[in-house]
């Protein structure tokens, strides 16, 4: 009796021990879950401030680009080619007569059209050709774009300008930028109370220039030269920087 009492007591002993211990989760778990549940340290975080500014410095242009275009028409596509390709070729030769470099002329486009009447019946060809000249001296735009379509050319689709060392002007806006920036970024660290850092990231956007001009008129040999005023442009650069701040 005393021998079957005892082992029945080893026996629920064992048991209980068993069941605590499948019950209990592994050491490596219980770490687990408790570094899941620990916030990130906070070391290594900054406290920043963005800005944009702005600098634009005005410039005035000193080289064009016009595109002059020569149409032809007619019945015989052979015969529209050729008289296409002769007085293109002659705008091309005065063009080149009056100083500008060969490298400043680029074809830009050639087109054959067939043309149909309403009966979409063939009636004959257009043949255009264009070309982009760029002019490096603008007192000569006027009387250049007169040579061309003197010898030629009956399209001038328009006139670009633009600057040909853009340099100290990018230099000017790029300063100009940074210095708006910083004070815009002082001003809010002053008015947050707290103390302006160094800078972490800066990008720039540089806009395109836009100059006012006047466009010349429809293509016909004018009775004097064709006027042409190059106006003046500016050149704009917009900075983004994030500067730290304690």
């Amino acid at each position: 009796m005393w021998r079957k009492t005892l082992l029945t007591a080893g026996l629920a002993a064992a048991l209980i021990a068993a069941f605590t211990f499948a019950l209990r989760p592994p050491v490596g778990a219980i770490t687990s879950a408790y570094a899941a549940a620990t916030p990130a340290a906070a070391t290594g975080d900054r406290r920043t401030i963005s800005v944009s500014g702005q600098g634009q410095v005005a410039v005035t242009p000193d080289m064009a680009t016009v595109t002059f275009g020569v149409e032809s028409s007619g019945t015989d596509l052979v015969a529209t080619q050729g008289d296409n390709a002769t007085r293109t070729q002659a705008a091309i030769d005065k063009l080149k007569g009056r100083g500008i470099d060969p490298k400043d002329l680029q074809t830009t486009g050639y087109n054959v059209q067939p043309q149909y009447d309403k009966d979409q019946k063939l009636t004959g060809y257009r043949v255009t050709n264009t070309v982009r000249a760029t002019v490096r001296d603008l007192s000569k735009l006027g009387a250049t774009i007169d040579a061309a379509v003197g010898a030629g050319a009956n399209r001038v689709s328009g006139i670009s300008f633009d600057v040909a060392n853009k340099a100290e002007a990018l230099k000017g806006a790029r300063g100009a930028a940074v210095a708006d920036a910083r004070q815009k970024a002082e001003l809010y660290a002053q008015l947050t109370n707290t103390t302006l850092g160094g800078v972490l990231t800066l990008s720039e956007t540089v806009a395109t220039p836009e100059y006012r001009a006047a466009q010349p008129a429809a293509a016909a040999a004018p009775a004097a030269t064709t006027p042409i005023e190059a106006g003046q442009g500016s050149i704009t650069i917009t900075v983004s920087v994030v500067y730290e701040i304690q």
